[in-house]
């Protein structure tokens, strides 16, 4: 080769050089303008979150976990955007272990995931698939016109804006906006669009849920809603997967979701923080499940349940939409639970009952018209309310006599709840009623003597609310009332010692049930909660023979217990025993059972004042024992009266008296008690 020819083929492979320059120098600066451009108007997750308007409100529990969603746009399915540190790592988990293995090492595409689709597809003769990472799927949603291109064009412009993606969002914002707005069958938009209403952490529940964003033409809308028509969400694998956990009633939660909205929390797209605890509410749950189950056969079939921060007046549990027994499986003993069909009864209005009555002896107290030592005759009386003759009853049928103003209230007797409230005055109780917050929407006179007896339809809210207020006045009155009503001894004669109403610390109760028995109610409050209870039937119909103490006391009891193990701060009921009790042997059930013998009725250290408007021959005191034995006898101030097979009415006079019971050998219990 000639000087010449080596010459030319130099210039020409220095012109060749100069184009591939200009052309590398060329690409290299349009890739960084393109590249700088799409960097530059890529949208941070920030940015994407605040142009995503959720179509549900979420109610959150103190703590921040989800209690419940409620729709209010039904133009769209996607809940509020979840940031990336609330994700739970159990999805991130899940969501990279089946979408992108590789997700925290590459740039954002993956070669060897495309290079492993590729070898894939030539031996299955098919197209590739699977090589799309996290990023890359996250770019074609915020990018949504990528769908409509076509699929190679679309699969190079992921490719490529993908690392300019995970390089401004880093790979947490990555996953923050593939979790957001990934679809999902049904319409459903986000992941936190499905697991609000079902357990985050359910790993086998997740899989499913990203197994389905796999399927062919899920980001297609056209596609998803023919799928929709075709299948019906209803039967669909997914919708079988979303079971609302029953916890609140969507009454509530639409009622926040309302006021949610006109705060402008809908259009800031946040979340909805109450006081409810989480932990309290799936207790709560279980618990009336429970109770439902045992109760079945005696047709009762709802409840309804409020606890109350005594301190704050915060809500913080709530059972409104009451899980309920289907009547088609009584016989099969199986318990199918569903969610009520009113959904709100604790805010129904029901007739209260003896619920009311602390309200009414806390007057009479509060003015000085009675003592807790008032003794209050309990005998047959007769009124008349709208022109109809009414005459009061107690429970049992049974009347007891002159009784003591606490044993009257803690045992819930109404003939003597009749007296106090014709001492206080129809229209003073009822403006004592209201200013607790309860409404009457009919004179009292209208109501007459009945509404000493809690004629008044009230619901279970406003009751636990009006018994929270007067606990939180504190006045002496009030402390008496509470006093009363955390004695065993004092709720003994009509509930005995051993009932639903004990509990291992310090609690005040009362117990109602309506006509018919309609109604239960039990409603009690400690140093730091107070907690309500209904039970009956939201339609109305009455229970076949279930009191109070039998029908809400239980669940009350429960829930109390609960409330207590979770917040604390109650102190411990202390109970001074005596050593070397005498027992008896009383037939219960079939099964013998040791009980110590004791004089339930009067308390020890009683005392009474005798009632100057009532001649002394018709003034008695009821004593009573819990275990009536012929071999035992009643001795009073040392001598021998009667059989203690009776109780005994003992006729009052100023002085000082010892009651003990006793037999051949020994005194089995002493009381003492003075009268002024």
């Amino acid at each position: 080769m000639g000087k010449s020819s080596v010459r030319f083929l130099k210039i020409k492979m220095s012109g060749r050089i100069k184009l591939y320059s200009k052309f590398v120098a060329f690409a290299v600066v349009f890739g960084t303008l393109f590249f700088g451009m799409i960097y530059i108007n890529l949208k941070t997750p920030s940015e994407i979150s605040n142009e995503h308007i959720a179509s549900s409100l979420v109610l959150l529990d103190r703590h921040g976990q989800v209690l419940e969603s409620s729709r209010v746009d039904f133009s769209k399915n996607q809940a509020p955007w979840v940031e990336f540190e609330n994700i739970p790592q159990v999805s991130i988990n899940t969501i990279i272990q089946m979408e992108d293995r590789r997700f925290w090492l590459h740039p954002g595409t993956d070669p060897l995931g495309l290079l492993g689709s590729l070898f894939k597809s030539i031996q299955t003769r098919t197209s590739p698939r699977g090589a799309s990472t996290l990023a890359m799927q996250a770019v074609r949603l915020v990018f949504p016109r990528m769908r409509n291109f076509n699929p190679i064009v679309r699969k190079v412009l992921e490719w490529a804006v993908a690392p300019v993606a995970t390089l401004k969002w880093g790979r947490r914002g990555v996953l923050e906006v593939w979790y957001n707005l990934v679809p999902l069958p049904g319409g459903c938009e986000g992941m936190p669009c499905a697991v609000l209403d079902h357990e985050p952490q359910d790993e086998k529940f997740l899989k499913k849920l990203v197994k389905q964003a796999r399927s062919p033409g899920i980001y297609s809308p056209l596609k998803r809603k023919k799928n929709s028509e075709t299948t019906g969400d209803s039967n669909s694998e997914f919708a079988q997967m979303k079971q609302p956990p029953l916890l609140l009633s969507s009454f509530v939660a639409n009622k926040m979701a309302n006021r949610a909205d006109q705060l402008g929390l809908m259009q800031k797209k946040r979340f909805v923080q109450s006081s409810l605890d989480f932990g309290l509410q799936s207790e709560i749950k279980s618990l009336a499940i429970a109770e439902l189950k045992r109760l079945r056969e005696q047709n009762l079939n709802g409840f309804s349940v409020v606890v109350l921060e005594n301190k704050s007046g915060h809500l913080v549990g709530f059972l409104g939409g009451s899980p309920y027994i289907a009547k088609g499986n009584k016989n099969t003993g199986n318990l199918k639970v569903a969610q009520s069909t009113w959904n709100n009864s604790a805010l129904s209005k029901r007739q209260a009952g003896s619920t009311l009555k602390p309200f009414l002896y806390e007057q009479a107290l509060r003015q000085n018209l009675i003592s807790q030592d008032t003794l209050l005759q309990d005998t047959p009386l007769e009124r008349v309310i709208n022109g109809s003759s009414w005459s009061p009853q107690n429970y049992n049928k049974i009347f007891h006599g002159p009784i003591a103003a606490r044993i009257a209230l803690a045992s819930s007797l109404n003939v003597p709840a009749v007296r106090v409230g014709e001492m206080v005055g129809l229209l003073p109780f009822a403006s004592r009623l209201e200013s607790l917050g309860f409404s009457l929407p009919q004179p009292p006179e209208s109501y007459g003597a009945s509404l000493f007896l809690g004629s008044l339809d009230v619901s279970l809210l406003e009751l636990t609310q009006g018994y929270l207020k007067m606990n939180q006045e504190n006045t002496a009155s009030v402390k008496q009332i509470s006093q009363i009503l955390s004695s065993s001894a004092n709720r003994a004669l009509s509930f005995g010692w051993d009932s639903p109403l004990e509990l291992p610390f310090k609690a005040s109760v009362k117990t109602g049930t309506s006509v018919d028995m309609r109604d239960n109610w039990c409603i009690g409050f400690n140093e730091t909660h107070t907690v309500g209870v209904w039970a009956g039937n939201e339609d109305g119909s009455p229970m076949w023979d279930v009191s109070g103490v039998e029908g809400a006391a239980p669940l009350w009891h429960d829930i109390f217990l609960a409330v207590q193990n979770k917040f604390g701060g109650a102190r411990p009921q202390v109970l001074q025993l005596e050593t070397e009790i005498p027992v008896a042997q009383v037939a219960s059930n079939n099964k013998n059972q040791s009980v110590a013998i004791r004089i339930i009725h009067p308390a020890d250290g009683s005392t009474y004042a005798l009632d100057p408007t009532l001649s002394q021959e018709e003034q008695k005191l009821l004593v009573q024992s819990n275990f009536t034995q012929e071999k035992v006898n009643w001795v009073v101030n040392g001598v021998v009266t009667a059989s203690a097979a009776e109780p005994l009415l003992l006729k009052l006079q100023r002085g000082v008296f010892e009651i003990s019971l006793a037999n051949k050998t020994q005194t089995l219990d002493t009381v003492k008690l003075r009268v002024k």
